[in-house]
Parts: C-alpha cells; sequence; structure tokens
C-alpha cells in the first residue's frame, strides 16, 4: 500500500511509524499521574515508536540560588529519564523533549537535553521571543502547543510565527474549533504541522502524534523529517 492511510483506525503498513510528541510525566509535571515507566508500557501497547517526554518547564519551578539549579534540572527530567530506561531493550524510542509556558502560552521545545538547561539557567527571566531565538539557534526545533487554548489563567493568545518551527495542530485535550484555528495558523504561515495527545493519565483511551515512513534514530532525525514535510499528523475520527 503506498502513501498513509486515510482512516488512522485501519491498520498500518509495516513501513510506518508511530510517534507521540506531547507526554507529561508524574515525575516532571504536577498534574499527570502517569510515571515515565507507565508511559513507555501504554504506548507499546498501542504499537507506537516512539514518544517524546514533554513535562511541564514553567515559573512554577523553585527560583533557588544559582548553585542549585543543576539540581532542579536532574529533578526535572526525572520522567524522562525513567522512561527511557523502561524502553531499553524494547522497540519503543524515548526523545527528551519540555513544555515551556509564559503566561499561558505554551511551546514544545525539541533537540535539547538536559545539560544545555544546566548551561542556560537564566531561561526562566528572558523575554520569550529572545528564549526561542536561543533554542533553535543551538539546534533546538520549536513547536507552538495549542496555540488558540483558551482558559482563565491564560492571558492572551499570542502568535509567534517567525520563531516557531511547527505548530501542533491536533491536540487531544482541547476543543475541536481550538485545533481547527491550529489549522488556520500552521496554513497561513506555511508552518510544520504536528499533532500531539497531550497525555497525563494512561487512562486516555483516544491519542494522536505524527505518523513517519522511516524509523526515527534520534530527536533530530525525527524533528528533521517534520521539517522536511514527510510526515503526517495522526487524526483520530
Amino acid at each position: 500500500m503506498r502513501g498513509f492511510p486515510k482512516n488512522i483506525k485501519g491498520r498500518y503498513n509495516i513501513m510506518e511509524y508511530k510517534y507521540e510528541m506531547h507526554i507529561h510525566t508524574k515525575e516532571g509535571s504536577s498534574d499527570a499521574t502517569m510515571t515515565g515507566r507507565q508511559a513507555v508500557l501504554h504506548y507499546k501497547k498501542l504499537g507506537y515508536s516512539g514518544i517524546c517526554i514533554t513535562d511541564h518547564f514553567t515559573g512554577s519551578i523553585t527560583r533557588n540560588p544559582a548553585d542549585l539549579w543543576d539540581v532542579q534540572m536532574d529533578t526535572f527530567c526525572k520522567g524522562y529519564e525513567e522512561a527511557a530506561r523502561e524502553a531499553v531493550g524494547t522497540d519503543v524510542s524515548v526523545f527528551f523533549g519540555l513544555e515551556f509556558s509564559d503566561r499561558g502560552n505554551d511551546f514544545l521545545f525539541f533537540g535539547l537535553d538536559k545539560q544545555w538547561l544546566k548551561n542556560n539557567p537564566d531561561i526562566l527571566d528572558i523575554p520569550l521571543k529572545e528564549l526561542l531565538t536561543r533554542v533553535r539557534r543551538d539546534g533546538g526545533f520549536v513547536v507552538h502547543a495549542h496555540p488558540f487554548l483558551q482558559w482563565d489563567w491564560i492571558e492572551m493568545i499570542r502568535l509567534l510565527p517567525g520563531h516557531v518551527d511547527a505548530v501542533e495542530v491536533v491536540n487531544m485535550g482541547i476543543k475541536p474549533e481550538e485545533n481547527a484555528r491550529a489549522e488556520w495558523y500552521a496554513g497561513s504561515f506555511n508552518l510544520k504541522k504536528t499533532g500531539g495527545s497531550d497525555i497525563h493519565h494512561d487512562s486516555v483511551t483516544v491519542h494522536s502524534g505524527i505518523i513517519t515512513k522511516t524509523r526515527a534514530t534520534d530527536i533530530k532525525n525525527l524533528t528533521d523529517m517534520i521539517r522536511a514535510g514527510i510526515t503526517k499528523v495522526i487524526r483520530p475520527n
């Protein structure tokens, strides 16, 4: 069978691979109940080839003296590290990411690591545009997550098409009309598209993500495929 299936509930060509791009773990996100280990087991059952751990990185991270920043980053990365350990010996790849929040606007960062976080202790204090520029300059890939989400704590909807690489056009935790607006945003500015379940609990039954035609060797390889426009968004019916 050539091309990608129109109905993702159907069977997949054996040369197609599913990747979850948006997961929160109990270790790194206070509103999650699923551990990194459980995340791997959950997605293994679903037949995913890989998952990206993207725990919440917000101003609520304790602002201790600079000499404790390394300890904070060690704690933040525990969900990813637990997932990576659980995945050893399986066919599920685990990639590191994070969800950075600024006044309620969220961005997924990929292509960085714990050492980068330790080397950049000022990222909670610099302007958002400066941060996004730095992340991309240092080889990171930025996805604007659920850009039209509206909740009481969100100060404003902000679109920064010149400072992101892709838009999350399918998020399973928000309203269909908010996803539709994200589609418009990505299309209007010719930005790449991704999908994610934004999963916090392993009781979730409907998932998104992306489909690739080759297995990703690492997170850069995965984001390079998104950048090249050769991935498809998983769109549950």
